[in-house]
């Protein structure tokens, strides 16, 4: 499992980090400033879950902004921001101070709605396979069928200088 945590402050994100470790050992855990998420996860793989640490509207919106499509742990002062979050892909809201229990709820609640067995690497194949089919350029007709006659005779665009009606 990818875990971003998304802080300005970086003691309390170091001590987050640890209690995410303890409930979750094989976690690969990243941690960055607000001023460095948006270029974090557009020249990065997105994360299983995001935990932002936010006190304004605007700082919810780094995850929109960048189209990420992680869901996100919001960690804020009070519950202000909480109808603004859940808007976004929060499936989750914590209010500091926060106890390893909150973690360990959050990762437990992860695991039951995004976590339904899916094979990783199959994910990743139809995602790639979205994206591939998604910028294929638009395929124009390479020949028309033309009726001379009694007969239809194939031409192709390459002998074709410019079509009129009568």
């Amino acid at each position: 499992m990818q875990v971003l945590i998304i802080s300005d402050d970086s003691k309390k994100a170091k001590s987050w980090k640890k209690s995410i470790q303890d409930v979750e050992q094989s976690t690969q855990l990243f941690i960055v400033s607000l001023e460095n998420a948006a270029s974090f996860l557009e020249d990065n793989d997105h994360p299983d879950i995001i935990f932002l640490e936010a006190k304004t509207e605007e700082e919810l919106s780094i995850s929109a902004k960048s189209e990420c499509a992680s869901p996100l742990v919001v960690i804020a002062e009070n519950a202000d921001l909480c109808l603004a979050a859940f808007g976004l892909n929060t499936f989750n809201y914590l209010i500091k101070p926060l106890q390893n229990e909150d973690f360990e709820k959050s990762i437990a609640k992860y695991n039951k709605f995004y976590s339904k067995g899916l094979d990783k690497d199959f994910i990743g194949d139809i995602h790639s396979l979205v994206k591939f089919v998604s910028k294929k350029e638009k395929e124009y007709k390479k020949r028309f069928m033309v009726k001379i006659g009694n007969t239809i005779k194939s031409v192709s665009v390459k002998d074709i200088a410019y079509f009129f009606s009568q």
